[in-house]
């Protein structure tokens, strides 16, 4: 992925999970890569992953189960679609 200047990385990196949950990559309680899956992904650093899965779950966009992972809310492309029009 490349990221520009104009926004911060982990806005770009939850704006590339919205869109992979609105393009049905990821459906709702589907399980999506672990925090250090996601940065070794996208080539960042972990901290930086960590700061966006911690927005996505404040918005209920996805969940944590314990010693699990994260997971895709059942209501997430409503939450995607309702934090898109904003």
């Amino acid at each position: 992925m490349t990221f520009t200047n104009e926004k911060a990385i982990f806005l770009q990196m939850a704006d590339r999970l919205y869109d992979e949950i609105l393009a049905g990559t990821y459906k709702a309680d589907d399980r999506i890569p672990s925090v250090r899956e996601y940065a070794v992904m996208l080539g960042v650093n972990t901290n930086t992953a960590v700061k966006t899965y911690e927005l996505l779950a404040r918005e209920g966009v996805i969940y944590n189960r314990r010693g699990m992972g994260y997971y895709v809310s059942p209501d997430a492309r409503e939450q995607v679609l309702q934090q898109r029009r904003k």
